[in-house]
């Protein structure tokens, strides 16, 4: 996650950053994961909002708000 709140991720152990096409706001909290299908899944805390995104935030799912 950037500063910006943008997720950046790695297929390469850091080497190199892939960054989503949108800034979620200022993340409190972050937690990242495999799907059983593999996908990649992030949850965060954005202010009082948990949210999912399985597409490096281009969509969002809130979970709790």
């Amino acid at each position: 996650m950037t500063a910006e709140g943008t997720i950046a991720t790695s297929t390469d152990s850091g080497e190199s950053w892939t960054l989503g096409a949108t800034a979620l706001g200022e993340v409190t909290s972050l937690s990242a994961g495999r799907t059983p299908e593999g996908a990649l899944e992030v949850i965060t805390v954005i202010e009082d909002t948990v949210v999912a995104t399985l597409d490096q935030g281009r969509t969002i799912k809130v979970l709790v708000q």
